[in-house]
This record gives C-alpha cells, structure tokens and sequence, in this order.
C-alpha cells in the first residue's frame, strides 16, 4: 500500500528552516463507494488497527465522508492504542497544530516520542526539530542533529536538509557528541536520549 505524506506548515520556523509537520496519508482509493466505508467502518470498530488509521484519515481528509476532526482523533487514537506509528505520528500532528483539540505541544511531543523510539522516521525528524528550536523541549542541539541522523538512516529526505542546517549552528565537539549518541541509539533511541540528557544536565 503505497504512502504519501502530505504537508501542514507549523508555526515554528526555526531562522531558515521550516518546521513541517506532515501527515501520512493512504494513496486515494479509486472510488468512494458508501460500502467500502461501511466495511471499512466494520472492521475498524472490530479492531482492526490498520482499519482505524484508514478511517481516521478518511475523516482528516474529508475523503468519502463528511471531514470531522474530531472522528479523526478518535480513530487515530484508538489505532495509536494498538501500536500504529502513523496513527501516533498523526495524532501528534493533529496536537501539535491544534487541529480539532487544543493545541497542546506536550501531547504532540510524547505521540513523537512513542512512534520515533518505533522507528518512525516522520517522528524523528518532527521531534529533531522541536529539539533543535526548543519549542515545547529543552534545546539540545547535539539530540536534534542525532535525531536526524537516525531519521537520514531510514531515507527520509527532510531529515538530511534539516541535519544539514542544525550542523550549520553546532561546534565539531557537538557533532562528535551527535555521532556518539546515534551509535548508541540501537532500538531504543527515545531511552538513548533521555539517557544523555540525564548524565548531561
């Protein structure tokens, strides 16, 4: 099932670097038959965690159904309780622009955080960013430029512009620090993070 992300501009900039907050979202279906979203529907409310994301994206975009944004939290949520990384990447979004709740950077950020220690790479970079501009975080550039790395590692294109520019701001000792972290990372690179930051307060 192929995936596209789609844009939402934030409003933090950090000096010439955009922040993107970006939703994944399904390749539109073909048709937009009533029944398709009834068994969609179906199996979302039996549990189905891929179900729910769909469906959650269907009312985020407005695609074959009515755009509700708070439909989208709940289904978006309830496949976030199963472990959907999109889902949780969504959702983070959806808090982080305020869209259909109060904007709340704490919520955005502990979404990030589970999908990025996943592997999510969407999550890596939103929360390298928030790192590096110290929005709803404490500033640290050396986790935002490991952050990046990690998401770079996966393919996504966003994360090496915006390491390039938070190397820009880092002094060679920060960038070997960075190099450190990210060779530490493993699987659990949220834990990597917290780690450093405790040993490094």
């Amino acid at each position: 099932n192929l995936k596209q992300e789609k844009y939402n501009l934030s409003n933090l900039i950090i000096s010439d670097l955009e922040f993107l907050n970006r939703k994944i979202s399904s390749e539109p279906d073909i048709v937009f038959d009533p029944q398709a979203i009834v068994l969609l529907r179906e199996a979302a409310e039996n549990g189905d965690s891929s179900a729910q994301f769909k469906l959650g994206l269907k009312y985020d975009s407005g695609q074959g159904v009515r755009q509700d944004d708070l439909l989208a939290i709940y289904w978006y949520t309830k496949a976030a309780e199963q472990g959907h990384d999109a889902a949780q990447y969504n959702l983070g979004v959806m808090y982080a622009n305020g869209q259909g709740v109060k904007r709340d950077l704490q919520k955005a950020i502990s979404c990030y955080r589970i999908a990025a220690n996943n592997g999510y790479a969407s999550a890596q970079v939103n929360l390298g960013v928030m790192y590096a501009s110290g929005e709803g975080l404490n500033k640290n550039l050396v986790v935002s430029y490991a952050l990046l790395s990690l998401a770079k590692s996966s393919g996504n294109k966003n994360a090496a512009e915006s390491r390039i520019f938070v190397s820009s701001k880092m002094t060679p000792i920060e960038i070997n620090d960075a190099e450190s972290l990210v060779l530490i990372m493993g699987d659990h690179p949220i834990q990597a993070i917290d780690h450093y930051l405790q040993k490094n307060k």
